[in-house]
């Protein structure tokens, strides 16, 4: 039995392994991508006690880490980056000691260990416990709402109860993405004899939970916008005319769905429907004499995977088939070899009706396209996981085949859950997300990991009994080292230390949820312009928010109106201006009326951040503007990344 002694040595190098890399040089550099969005509504709130942009509009969404980050601005200093990204580092370190009681509680010491050293240096959640944003809070919460109600389902005591209801609404206030929280309360019942509490509370607190999530958005973070927008008199934008026109043809046309049905949303319906019909008589001829309590919900659940499984594949949905198939495999307490007798035949029609598709997307796109077609449709995340997050990944891929393949086994039910998981918003984004930013999926993070170190301890175990090298001990060494050494990508100490020593213009590491090319030098930009700008100077901006941290705002947005309506609206005067700081769209008039500005100076400011997506950013007419700009003017001042540039319009200043 381990003694406290060795427990507390561990939880202290866990606090300072994970301590570290989440404050070292934090406020080093400058805000970037939405970080502005949490800091100025938090800087508002410290200093008027009122959530707001400089527009005036309010801003309720994650509003407890609004809080948070006014109480650490008024302790660190307003104007301190580093104040607004405490709170994310300090509940980021905390989660990664609330993986290892869960691991350890769930599995034994090593793997808790193994999972926990894995998240402290993981480039991914170092990156974002150091940004001002809710994502690191709202995973702290998120995976202690599914540790304490799994307590309280295995355990029934009523103080963990308690604890799942303060940390769903921790993780509710924080993110919509916690409805998903409200599915894993019940996994507990997907395993016969597993959970002492029964159905029908379970249910009724995931009823509850989910619920809760869906009002407290539309109750409290919604509403304000409108009051806000009716008050002060100002309209919704429509989108552009082409815009207009490629939103009527969804009705003809669903973008999402495979070709060539993409136009015939009314057929690929038929299709889902037949092949559900067959799924649900797999999941008939597959079921089992299942009488323990809750058995109503898991043959429901096995039904929806069987019934998905089935519709997915015959209306071209082959990824998100393939995630629904083995959601119905780890569900099912019979092991493939007693499932295969049944599968064979509905495997083959499954297969041929793949091949079909095949066969006509090929004809359709060309063989290449048209596999890519079938494959990626609505978008491969497990790919992307595998291609960012190689090594863990992997790990966790082995681990999940293997227990789709084995029948259930009572000391197993803890990893099942955790493979369920991580499969539940895997499966939802896989079958009806095109693209929604792999922030959606953060959720399933930490009990990948737990897989992942379950897996890799697991096979290092194995490996000595064959070799006879080392015996359970020396495993968990090896792990431990393997976590540290970051041959398994995107987790190590090198990892690490790249993260935490970034510099303007570097490559971020963790693209798999920043989805950002380098880390821009807004800071530099902004402070220059700051220092430079007079009362009667004018600013245009591709990034007036950061502007309006860094520089004291900005006045017109450089922006195209085609595919960020949402983001704009106008006011009784006319114009049409940014929502978050009342910056003017800057489009034909103004570049007129700016061309003939005599007043004072006129800055033009460029974001690094926008450099390489010019197209989808600007309008043909502002591209040929700015790249006028860029090759008649030289840029007064180029930030420390090489590409976010101050540009002034009207100071003679010559190539």
């Amino acid at each position: 039995m381990e003694s406290s002694r060795n427990l507390f040595l561990i939880f202290l190098a866990l606090a300072l392994l994970a301590l570290v890399p989440r404050f070292y040089e934090l406020g080093s550099l400058g805000f970037y991508g939405d970080e502005d969005v949490t800091s100025l509504p938090s800087r508002a709130y410290a200093e008027t006690g009122e959530s707001v942009f400089p527009s005036g509009m309010p801003y309720h969404r994650a509003y407890p880490h609004t809080i948070l980050n006014a109480a650490s601005a008024n302790l660190f200093g307003l104007d301190n980056d580093f104040s607004y990204r405490v709170p994310s580092a300090i509940l980021g370190a905390l989660t990664v000691l609330l993986l290892f009681f869960m691991g350890r509680r769930f599995f034994d010491t090593p793997t808790a260990l193994v999972a926990a050293i894995l998240m402290a240096l993981s480039a991914w959640h170092i990156e974002v416990s150091r940004e001002a944003r809710m994502y690191g809070p709202f995973l702290f919460f998120y995976t202690l709402t599914a540790f304490s109600a799994w307590l309280w389902a295995i355990e029934g005591k009523w103080r963990y109860l308690l604890l799942t209801l303060v940390a769903f609404a921790g993780s509710c206030v924080f993110h919509e993405l916690s409805l998903i929280g409200a599915a894993l309360v019940l996994i507990p019942l997907m395993f016969a004899s597993w959970s002492k509490v029964k159905l029908i509370p379970l249910a009724a607190l995931s009823i509850f939970m989910a619920g809760a999530s869906y009002l407290y958005r539309e109750l409290f973070v919604v509403p304000p916008f409108f009051i806000w927008q009716k008050e002060s008199g100002t309209v919704s934008v429509p989108e552009p005319s082409e815009a207009l026109t490629a939103a009527v043809d969804l009705v003809t046309r669903v973008e999402w769905l495979p070709e060539p049905i993409a136009t015939m949303p009314v057929v690929a319906g038929v299709l889902f429907s037949v092949g559900a019909v067959l799924g649900l008589w797999v999941a008939h001829q597959c079921r089992t004499n299942d009488e323990a309590y809750a058995w109503p919900l898991r043959k429901a659940a096995l039904c929806v995977a069987a019934a998905l499984t089935g519709g997915l594949v015959f209306s071209g949905f082959l990824h998100g088939a393939f995630m629904a198939a083995i959601v119905f495999l780890i569900l099912h307490p019979d092991g493939i070899s007693k499932l295969s007798p049944k599968l064979l035949r509905p495997f083959i029609v499954l297969l041929l009706v793949s091949a079909a598709w095949l066969v006509v997307s090929t004809m359709e796109l060309g063989l290449v396209a048209g596999i890519k077609e079938l494959v990626m449709r609505p978008f491969p995340y497990i790919a992307y996981l595998l291609q960012m997050l190689m090594g863990v990944t992997a790990l966790f891929l082995l681990a999940l085949l293997y227990y789709a393949m084995r029948g259930h086994h009572r000391e197993e039910n803890a990893a099942r859950a955790c493979l369920l998981a991580a499969l539940v918003p895997l499966l939802v984004a896989s079958t009806l997300v095109p693209w929604g930013g792999m922030r959606i999926l953060v959720g399933l993070y930490p009990f990948m990991l737990l897989i992942a170190a379950l897996a890799l301890l697991g096979a290092l175990r194995q490996l000595g009994r064959w070799s006879g090298y080392w015996g359970g001990n020396g495993a968990a060494v090896l792990a431990v080292l393997i976590a540290l050494s970051g041959i398994l990508g995107g987790h190590g100490i090198p990892q690490a230390a790249t993260v935490v020593n970034i510099e303007n213009g570097d490559k971020l590491p963790a693209l798999i949820f920043s989805e950002r090319e380098f880390y821009p030098d807004h800071r530099g930009v902004g402070q220059y312009v700051r220092t430079n700008r007079q009362p009667n100077d004018i600013v245009i901006a591709e990034d007036p928010l950061q502007m309006a941290w860094y520089a004291g705002g900005a006045d017109y947005w450089l922006k195209s109106l085609k595919g960020h309506a949402e983001s704009v609206y106008k006011t009784p005067d006319g114009k049409i201006r940014y929502l978050y700081d009342r910056s003017v769209l800057f489009t034909q008039k103004e570049m007129a009326d700016i061309a003939s500005y005599k007043k004072g100076r006129v800055w033009l400011v460029t974001s690094g951040e926008t450099a390489n997506k010019i197209r989808h950013n600007l309008s043909p007419l502002q591209q040929e503007w700015l790249n006028n700009v860029r090759a008649t003017i030289k840029p007064l001042f180029v930030g420390r990344d090489n590409a976010s540039m101050v540009y002034c319009l009207n100071c003679d200043v010559s190539p």
